[in-house]
């Protein structure tokens, strides 16, 4: 590698490290103080970097939340428990269960994203139409598990519905943990999970 090159290299993996700091430095804030308390200036105070590096990654707030939800949304993607046949070999409590956890678990585009949707301002405008599609494709995964766990009964309508009240149900959760202290996650989800499963079964069994 020529000196130039090794510069070129060195200064990518700063701007890509840069890019990476600015985007943790946001996702912390949108928890700590909401979409309006996130500002440049609270981003560049937590990241350790000048507004020129913010500006020189985002044009302006929108494109910033719009690349934590993408960057969050990817990884956990990666790691959920997601493929074809999926539920196929796993009991219907069991795959619906690994799909709550994993968004039990709080990722970042889920935090900003709601807030993005509750609050509907058309200054982010590409970050919340962009959380819509990743609602709508986590839905559909949801939906296409269901497929294959309902079985050798598919119901294509009631999947979708049913896919719908998890994704509404995890959403509800999220709120519930953020403003009762006494709300116990894990209680809810067996017990969402056991009358979900009940009603599920009885559907397929009068087929």
């Amino acid at each position: 590698m020529t000196p130039s090159a090794a510069a070129q290299a060195k200064d990518g993996a700063a701007q890509e490290g840069s890019k990476d700091r600015i985007l943790s430095a946001t996702a912390a804030l949108v928890r700590e103080r909401g979409l309006d308390g996130t500002t440049i200036a609270a981003v560049c105070a937590r990241s350790g970097l000048p507004v020129s590096s913010i500006y020189w990654h985002f044009e302006d707030k929108d494109a910033l939340f719009a690349e934590v939800l993408h960057t969050s949304y990817t990884s956990w993607l990666a790691a959920a428990p997601l493929g074809e046949g999926a539920a196929g070999s796993r009991d219907l409590a069991e795959v619906l269960e690994s799909a709550i956890r994993s968004l039990q678990g709080m990722p970042d585009f889920l935090v900003v994203g709601m807030q993005l949707l509750l609050e509907r301002r058309d200054q982010y405008e590409r970050a919340r139409v962009l959380f819509s599609e990743i609602r709508a494709q986590i839905a559909g995964m949801i939906t296409a598990w269901l497929l294959e766990a309902l079985r050798p009964h598919p119901d294509p309508l009631l999947a979708q519905d049913l896919s719908r009240l998890v994704v509404a149900f995890s959403d509800g959760a999220l709120v519930a943990a953020q403003v009762d202290e006494g709300f116990d996650v894990e209680v809810y989800v067996q017990l969402f999970l056991g009358t979900f499963v009940r009603a599920a079964r009885r559907h397929s069994e009068r087929r």
